[in-house]
C-alpha cells in the first residue's frame, strides 16, 4: 500500500483539480490548524519538506495544471502559492503536534506500517527463493549467469540506490563548495581592484 493512502483513510485532503498538489492553505485546513503554524512549520523544516514535494509554483503553472480560468475559488495569489505533494502533506502530519488529524494520521501510519511489514518479509523471502529457484534450474550457463545477475541486481538495489543519493548529496556539496570558492576569488579580485585604484 502507498504511504500516501494513510490521508485519504483519515478523510482526505482536498487536492487542487486535476492535480496531486494542495496549497499550504488547504493543507491547514485539513489539518485544522492555522495557516501561519504551517508556514512556520515551512520555515522551520524548509530542506526536509522541500526534498519531498513542497515547492512555490508561480501561479501560471498552477493554472496550467489546474485547467480553471476562476482561480479565485482557491484564493492563489497572483506571485504564485507553496504547494504540497501528497508524500509532504503526509511529512507535515509528522511534524504538527497540536492537530487532533495529524495524530489520526499518525496513527493510521504506524498501522499500516504494522501491517504490511510481516507481508513485506514474505514478498521478499518468496521473491529472493524464486531467483535462487531460477538460478538452481536454469537449463544452461547462460541461462544460470542471467539468472545470477537477476538475483545479485535483487540483493544489492538498496546498495544501488543508497549509492545514487550518495553520488547526488556529493554533487550538491561540490557545487557549494565551487560557489564559496568563487565567492571567495570575488573578493580576492575586489581587494586587488581597490588596492590598485587608490594606490
Amino acid at each position: 500500500m502507498n504511504r500516501t493512502e494513510v490521508l485519504d483513510r483519515v478523510g482526505g485532503v482536498l487536492l487542487l483539480p486535476n492535480t496531486e498538489i494542495a496549497t499550504t492553505k488547504q493543507v491547514a485546513e485539513f489539518y485544522g490548524v492555522d495557516y501561519q503554524v504551517v508556514n512556520k512549520l515551512i520555515q522551520r523544516n524548509r530542506e526536509e519538506l522541500e526534498s519531498n514535494g513542497v515547492k512555490v509554483m508561480p501561479h501560471r503553472e498552477i493554472k496550467a495544471m489546474v485547467y480553471e480560468d476562476n482561480m479565485s475559488l482557491y484564493k492563489i495569489s497572483k506571485r504564485g502559492a507553496t504547494v504540497f505533494t501528497k508524500r509532504a502533506i503526509l511529512l507535515a502530519g509528522f511534524m504538527l503536534r497540536d492537530s487532533k488529524i495529524a495524530l489520526e494520521v499518525r496513527n493510521q501510519a504506524l498501522n499500516i506500517i504494522e501491517s504490511s511489514s510481516d507481508e513485506h518479509k514474505t514478498f521478499e523471502i518468496t521473491k529472493e527463493k524464486e531467483l535462487l529457484m531460477a538460478i538452481m534450474f536454469a537449463t544452461n550457463e547462460i541461462e544460470r549467469a542471467t539468472a545470477i545477475n537477476v538475483h545479485l541486481e535483487y540483493v544489492n538495489r538498496h546498495k544501488k540506490q543508497l549509492e545514487e543519493t550518495i553520488d547526488k548529496q556529493t554533487k550538491v556539496i561540490t557545487h557549494k563548495q565551487d560557489v564559496i570558492e568563487g565567492l571567495t576569488d570575488n573578493i580576492s579580485l575586489a581587494e586587488k581592484w581597490k588596492s590598485f585604484c587608490y594606490k
